[in-house]
């Protein structure tokens, strides 16, 4: 049943309810106690690559950036192709929120009337930016009015203090209340993750910031100049400095089981284990590149048995053919015995 505030789903093992408006999801099995292993329906949410044009935030591609191993040709998805992909992959009306993959804000000019068509069908769209051209205008508002009026939550990417903490105020001005950061969790950048928590402490730029939002990172590329953390008591300072400053925080779902590992030995916080949800990667999400191309996750793509992805555009049925196909059922059995820990890299 979908109203314009709820969705909810309803079987004998796998339910849920989301709030169309606040974001709040809430998912379990035969009873509140139980966790389904995975969506018998479809992912939840998608995470749709419609663009690779990006010029990075300074007019320079990242050098970390985990799509420079790829031979990349800048390339945009349709609003056409969007809508096949959409339509194919939510069939039994199963996705909550869509996450749109960009570069540039302006690099595809169907950005936002693919978000206002995800609107029309009563699903979430959300983005992650990376602090440029938020003035920009299109039609006749900026970025920045759009997504305030068409996003769930957006994320700032933290590339600097200037351009991402402008970024936030911009988008916080404009009354948007799910406005995170996002920042690189690394062996050469912990100590800037924590210096960070205190910075939202004390920059009236960030005084409505939603959250900061830890991304583990992963060595998906032959890049030199990041390692994923290697120093699980720089981790433990990072989440204390959070609760000491009482600052929200949350995390990708690759870094999930770490956070579990801290609460292990923490029994006044272990209520906390119920908003830690482990790699979901297609259990209850799907990523789809610009081609068109389901694969479990961004980072799986190009990699391992993903070499290549599956053809979601021509599909002529996602569920059987994709979702409970071959490929994607050894992927989930793979995933679920090794506890939703990464199989593919060492986080």
């Amino acid at each position: 049943m979908t109203t314009p505030t709820i969705k909810e789903v309803r079987s004998k093992y796998y339910n849920y309810n989301f709030n169309i408006k606040t974001g709040f999801f809430a998912r379990w099995g035969e009873t509140y106690k139980d966790d389904p292993d995975f969506s018998p329906i479809g992912p939840e949410i998608a995470d749709i690559e419609i663009s690779t044009i990006c010029s990075g935030p300074f007019g320079k591609r990242c050098a970390f950036c985990y799509k420079n191993d790829t031979s990349l040709v800048e390339k945009n998805m349709s609003l056409k192709t969007f809508k096949k992909v959409f339509n194919n992959i939510n069939v039994q009306k199963n996705l909550c929120q869509v996450a749109l993959g960009i570069g540039d804000v302006d690099g595809n000019p169907d950005l936002i009337p693919i978000m206002r068509f995800i609107r029309e069908n009563n699903v979430v769209p959300n983005i992650t930016v990376n602090g440029a051209k938020l003035d920009e205008i299109f039609e006749d508002k900026t970025y920045a009015k759009h997504f305030s009026e068409l996003c769930g939550a957006i994320s700032v990417s933290n590339y600097n203090d200037e351009l991402c903490f402008n970024a936030v105020k911009k988008l916080t001005d404009l009354g948007m209340e799910q406005v995170n950061i996002h920042q690189i969790v690394a062996s050469q950048t912990i100590d800037d993750c924590i210096k960070l928590l205190d910075k939202v402490k004390e920059d009236d730029r960030l005084s409505k910031l939603n959250a900061v939002v830890f991304l583990s990172y992963k060595n998906k590329t032959d890049y030199k100049g990041l390692t994923p953390l290697l120093f699980f008591y720089k981790y433990e300072q990072m989440i204390n400095k959070a609760l000491d400053n009482k600052v929200s925080i949350g995390f990708d779902s690759c870094g999930a089981n770490k956070f579990i590992d801290y609460l292990s030995d923490k029994p006044h916080l272990r209520g906390l284990e119920m908003f830690a949800e482990p790699c979901e990667s297609g259990l209850f999400s799907v990523y789809i590149n610009v081609d068109g191309h389901f694969f479990p996750c961004s980072f799986s793509e190009g990699k391992g048995n993903w070499k290549n992805g599956i053809d979601v555009v021509n599909t002529e049925n996602f569920i059987q053919d994709i979702w409970f196909g071959d490929k994607v059922k050894e992927w989930r059995n793979t995933l679920i015995s090794n506890k939703r820990n990464c199989p593919m890299y060492k986080i």
